[in-house]
């Protein structure tokens, strides 16, 4: 009987998000399909997904998985609008580039015109969100950085075949 366990790199930041899940699930799978294990194991998919993604993504990468995601344009975005899904949107997307490896806070600032300390408060809200599974923060920062990812992904096949 062949092994059906899927063959990845030793380097996690180098599967795609498929392989991640299938390794997660094979991960489950191993430990008797334990509920927690599942979550567990898919939850560290999701992890690597973000680390892939955030590590190669741009600021448009993030703008374009938020429009995916919800729906809310960059020009949206960037608007004055304190409208509560808009503005939790816009600090959802100020996070994910807040932690993109060449962003700063003022950088990120600077893109929703606005000043690096509200970029700072747009994290914190997020993860005290995140801290109380609020589930539109849920779904945006569990979303959005797949979609990222996919992004990067098709950029990168889009250079290898160019």
């Amino acid at each position: 009987m062949s092994d059906l366990r899927p063959q990845v790199t030793a380097d996690p930041l180098h599967l795609t998000f498929d392989v991640a899940v299938q390794k997660a699930m094979t991960a489950a799978l191993a430990d008797g399909l334990s509920p927690i294990a599942i979550a567990n194991t898919l939850m560290e998919a999701h992890e690597i997904a973000r680390r892939r993604s955030l590590s190669d993504a741009t600021a448009a990468d993030v703008f374009d998985a938020i429009y995916e995601v919800t729906g809310i344009s960059k020009t949206l975005l960037r608007k004055p609008n304190r409208k509560r899904s808009i503005a939790w949107t816009r600090q959802c997307a100020m996070s994910l580039m807040a932690d993109l490896p060449r962003m700063s806070l003022p950088a990120v600032g600077r893109l929703f015109d606005r000043d690096h300390t509200t970029v700072m408060h747009a994290r914190q809200v997020v993860r005290e969100r995140l801290a109380f599974d609020e589930p539109s923060t849920l779904l945006v920062m569990s979303q959005a950085p797949i979609v990222m990812d996919r992004l990067v992904s098709e950029r990168r096949i889009g250079r290898a075949n160019g």
